[in-house]
């Protein structure tokens, strides 16, 4: 790098670059972690209720990057995985008598919590954008 005087424009430029991605990094990491836990909130308030356990059952489980960018949070129902797909799209009754009636409570807390972290980023952005 250029090098003026003892002054290495290149390694400050360097450091400066480095340390903008890091917080950037960071407040989309934070951003990430405050929409998954919204998002188990709305789930577990719109989720069907029968003995109140899958609705209890939503987890956080955070994914490190291994590249050193943002974690990745994956929400999921811990012991009653298998029910989420039956309950958010209706399946045949045993015996074959019909189907039971689809009950949306994934999608659209998913939905709503996709706009919110789309804000949530934009305003990590311009914050750092300036």
């Amino acid at each position: 790098m250029a090098n003026l005087k003892g002054i290495d424009l290149g390694g400050a430029i360097m450091r400066e670059l480095q340390a903008y991605c890091d917080g950037l990094v960071t407040e989309a990491d934070n951003a990430a972690k405050r929409s998954a836990k919204r998002l188990v909130k709305e789930i577990e308030a719109t989720s069907p209720e029968n003995t109140g356990a899958y609705a209890n059952d939503w987890r956080i489980k955070e994914i490190p990057s291994k590249t050193g960018g943002p974690s990745r949070y994956v929400v999921h129902n811990k012991s009653h995985y298998r029910l989420t797909h039956l309950l958010e799209y209706g399946h045949a009754v045993k015996g074959g008598t019909g189907r039971a009636k689809a009950q949306p409570h994934i999608e659209p807390a998913r939905d709503k919590e996709e706009k919110t972290f789309q804000e949530d980023m934009e305003r990590v952005v311009s914050i750092y954008g300036r």
